[in-house]
């Protein structure tokens, strides 16, 4: 995962994660959702990029790339921009996706 992931602004979460799903080659089509629950974003799944904070924009990052079950997740600063609460809650996001 890089620091700015490319990300389509016009499009909603769950849209983004679907084209990510496609380009990957998943076809496990639950697999938006389940990562969705992973980085706490499945109730704003439907608002477009454009309108999500920085936090919001580092979870679906890191949602991106968990679509491919990677077995190994690098990530390039990944708190990078993100205020203290958000900061907190990421590196809880990734300790339990660590100990998973």
């Amino acid at each position: 995962m890089i620091e700015e992931p490319a990300l389509y602004p016009g499009y909603s979460i769950l849209q983004n994660l679907e084209l990510q799903r496609i380009l990957v080659g998943n076809p496990d089509k639950t697999i938006c959702q389940k990562v969705l629950d992973m980085v706490e974003l499945s109730e704003v799944k439907h608002k477009k990029v454009r309108t999500l904070s920085m936090g919001m924009k580092q979870r679906l990052s890191i949602a991106m790339a968990l679509i491919g079950n990677p077995q190994l997740l690098i990530l390039d600063e990944p708190i990078n921009g993100l205020d203290p609460k958000n900061i907190v809650a990421l590196r809880s996001l990734l300790q339990n996706l660590n100990e998973e």
